[in-house]
């Protein structure tokens, strides 16, 4: 009985251990980004407007589709002879 609550303990020690050494970790590859503002000295600005653009391409050449279907319509009725 005794073995398995020092087991236990041990158990419970060990990933307390392991939780706090693997936060230890995360912290230190934690790392603030750093900004260098002397950089940028002026920004541009341009108006824009909302427009629609014509699009058109021009090209030669064959067109042929992939799927052949087939257009029928049904009607109702009967067919006439013709009368000579």
């Amino acid at each position: 009985m005794r073995k398995s609550l020092v087991s236990i303990g041990f158990g419970l020690l060990l990933l307390i251990v392991g939780i706090y050494v693997s936060n230890l970790i995360i912290d230190l590859n934690k790392t603030e980004p750093t900004y260098n503002n002397n950089s940028l000295t002026s920004v541009y600005v341009e108006a824009v407007k909302n427009v629609s653009n014509k699009i058109e391409i021009e090209r030669n050449g064959k067109l042929k589709s992939s799927n052949r279907i087939s257009i029928i319509s049904e009607v109702q009725g009967t067919k006439k002879k013709k009368q000579r």
